[in-house]
This record gives C-alpha cells, structure tokens and sequence, in this order.
C-alpha cells in the first residue's frame, strides 16, 4: 500500500474546499413594519378617544450638520390606540423615524416633534407614549428684597421668564402632563448668585399652583 505524504493530503484537501462554490448568503428582508399602541404617559391607557396622526420618515443628513425628514408612511391610530404601517425601506443603513401629532388644541405636546428612531427590515412593536398637556400656576415671592434682585426662570427650549426688584406676582407656564417637572431658577441678588430650582409633580390637563419664596 503507498502512502501520500502529509503535504500532498493537505494540497488536495485544500483544492477539493476551494473547487466547492460557497453558499450564497441569504438577502436581508427591507420589507418594515412598526406597530404599537398610543398610550398616555404615565398610564397603560390609550392615549385619547381622537385619532393621533403617526408619519414615518426617512432621515437625511445635510452637509453643515442638520437633518431633515422624507416621509415613507403615513396611519392613525384606531378608537383603541392602537396604529401600524409598513413600508419598504432603502436600505437596512438607512436611518428611519416617526413623529407623532394631534389636531387637539391645547392636549398633547410630543417635547418638541420628538423623533422616535425605528429600524429597517424588521417588524418591530413600539409602544408610543403621548404627552398631555398640563399647566403651573407659579407664585413668587419675594421675601426678603434687596436692590437690583433679578430672578431667572429657565423653562426649557430657549424660553425663559424674568422678574425683576421685590415683586410677589403669578404667572401659567405650559410644561408637560403626568410627570414631574424640575424648573430651575436663578437669583442674582447684589453680587451673588443664588439656584432655586425645584420640583413639583402636574396631572395631565390641569393647572397646578406652587409657590416659591425667595
């Protein structure tokens, strides 16, 4: 009996795995689909008995830093909240996003047209949360004024409040519903400065006093 050499083995095994044609790889599916419930925040409840409009967008990217959306998809939600839609997408790379919105004046407030990022190719459930509106009643007082006091309400989202010597005033800020809500706020007084920032909870759709005394 002739034996082969070892090398001569390992040649031939390596020529026969390299004659065999590779198994071609299965193409990923672009075929998306998102569905979920519309609840409201704080709450496994639907969100409202009216219809919320949900829009799916691509993502572009511009040269100087910003984004903007091509629209993909658009649904509602049902008389349960509940909402789906399906598109075919460019490519599982591509990044894509829903927004939210309502045509009730004064009920939701989504914290800017939050963008809520989904993924390409994939069917994929998305529990949606709808901030409702809810409004602070805030009371300031100054206790102890001193010349040239000036405080400073930082509401968020480049909005702010200013008051100005020794005043005792009220005033309805618009902030978000079911959630609690941190304010801060900043005394300058002669030449120091002073944080008074503070937290109160607010119930959706209702108007909630607080008082801060300074």
């Amino acid at each position: 009996m002739k034996f082969i050499p070892l090398w001569l083995g390992m040649l031939l095994l390596c020529s026969i795995t390299a004659c065999k044609k590779e198994k071609p790889v299965e193409p990923a599916t672009l075929e998306t689909t998102v569905y979920g419930r519309v609840v409201l925040r704080g709450t496994e409840q639907k969100a409202t008995n009216k219809n919320v409009v949900i829009k799916a967008y691509k993502h572009v990217s511009v040269w100087f830093g910003g984004a903007y959306g091509v629209l993909v998809a658009e649904t509602m939600s049902d008389t349960n909240g509940n909402y789906s839609f399906s598109f075919t997408a460019e490519s599982l790379e591509t990044r894509y996003f829903l927004i939210m919105s309502t045509f009730i004046p004064n009920h939701f407030d989504p914290g800017g047209n939050n963008w809520i990022y989904f993924e390409p190719g994939k069917q994929q459930r998305l529990q949606l949360i709808y901030t409702p509106f809810a409004w602070i009643r805030l009371h300031t007082k100054n206790i102890n004024p001193q010349v040239g006091d000036k405080l400073h309400i930082a509401l968020g989202n480049g909005e702010n409040y200013y008051i100005w010597g020794p005043f005792e005033r009220e005033s309805i800020f618009l902030r978000a519903g079911n959630s609690v809500n941190k304010i801060n706020c900043y005394l300058t007084r002669l030449d120091s400065g002073h944080l008074l920032s503070f937290e109160t909870y607010l119930p959706a759709f209702d108007t909630t006093y607080y008082l801060l005394e300074y």
